[in-house]
C-alpha cells in the first residue's frame, strides 16, 4: 500500500506541475481511493474510522488558522503564515 500511495502522490504532483487539470482531477480521485482503502483496512482492524480522520483534520484546520476560526486578525498573508506555524509548533510541543 505504501508504494501505491507514493505513486499516486507523485502522479498528483506531476499533474500539478504540468497544469493538467483534467488529469489532476483523476489523480486526486485515485489518491482519495488509496486513502479510503487504507482507512477501511484500519477500520477492519479496529484502529480508527474515516470519521476519526476527518474530525482530526477539522480540529487541525481550526487550530492552525486562528485568524479564520478564532480571535486573531491577519492583516496580510505573512500574518496568516506566522499564526499557522506558531500553532503547528505548539502542537509538536504538546505531542512530544
Amino acid at each position: 500500500m505504501k508504494t501505491n500511495l507514493i505513486d499516486e502522490v507523485k502522479e498528483v504532483i506531476e499533474a500539478i506541475d504540468k497544469e493538467d487539470y483534467d488529469n489532476l482531477k483523476e489523480e486526486i480521485g485515485d489518491l482519495i481511493w488509496v486513502v479510503s482503502l487504507l482507512t477501511q483496512i484500519a477500520k477492519e482492524n479496529e484502529m480508527f474510522k474515516m470519521k476519526d480522520v476527518l474530525l482530526n483534520v477539522m480540529k487541525k484546520i481550526k487550530h492552525r488558522h486562528p485568524h479564520v476560526f478564532g480571535d486573531l486578525k491577519a492583516v496580510n498573508s505573512d500574518d496568516a503564515k506566522k499564526f499557522f506555524y506558531e500553532a503547528k509548533i505548539r502542537e509538536k510541543e504538546n505531542v512530544d
